[in-house]
């Protein structure tokens, strides 16, 4: 593991894009390639952070994690303009919003995960447990008590890893805004003590 680095960022794109395009792309009306240029510039301007790591594989990026803390949270920076320039102020309007609402609430004793994805090459040979096995570390080093994460109810592949992995679920919720818009209507939170 380890952590997202300028000349990993097309690499991470890529693994990002191809698992999850089909409910980015609603969010900023299935325009590929200006979804692609404000994601890059966004994870350019938060590198910072340390909120995104790889899996590597030698000296190939295999797996993407997102680890998002209250302490990285506050710097995070997103610039309208950034996506005005690239959909326009409608589209721009639109994405925006919908991105904003998916900050989850964070408390200090808590690290969300998001966007975990691995390479299709990679898949089912252990990358996914590995890079929550290393979010649990990090959640006991940084002295939080949790990991927590929402998953589509309909994906029922990744609902059923999350629970082999030790989550629970939380609540669910049921989404006519989240179905219009990102293709799930129904979602779980789910949690997982690190003590």
């Amino acid at each position: 593991m380890r952590l997202l680095r300028d000349g990993d960022i097309d690499d991470y794109l890529a693994i990002e894009f191809d698992s999850f395009f089909d409910k980015l792309g609603p969010v900023y009306g299935n325009q590929r390639r200006a979804a692609y240029r404000i994601i890059k510039k966004e994870l350019q301007d938060n590198l910072d952070l340390g909120r995104y790591l790889n899996a590597v594989y030698g000296d190939r990026i295999v797996g993407i994690i997102e680890l998002i803390t209250r302490e990285n949270s506050r710097g995070y920076r997103k610039q309208f303009s950034n996506y005005s320039r690239n959909l326009g102020i409608l589209g721009a309007l639109r994405a925006y919003f919908f991105t904003f609402l998916d900050m989850p609430a964070i408390d200090s004793s808590t690290i969300y995960i998001n966007n975990v994805a691995v390479s299709r090459e990679f898949r089912r040979k252990g990358v996914a447990s590995a890079m929550l096995s290393y979010a649990e570390y990090i959640a006991r080093s940084r002295g939080k008590d949790r990991l927590k994460l929402w998953v589509a109810n309909d994906n029922k592949a990744a609902f059923k890893f999350y629970r082999k992995m030790g989550f629970y679920q939380l609540m669910f919720r049921s989404s006519r805004l989240a179905q219009r818009y990102m293709g799930y209507r129904e979602w779980v939170f789910m949690c997982k003590d690190v003590f």
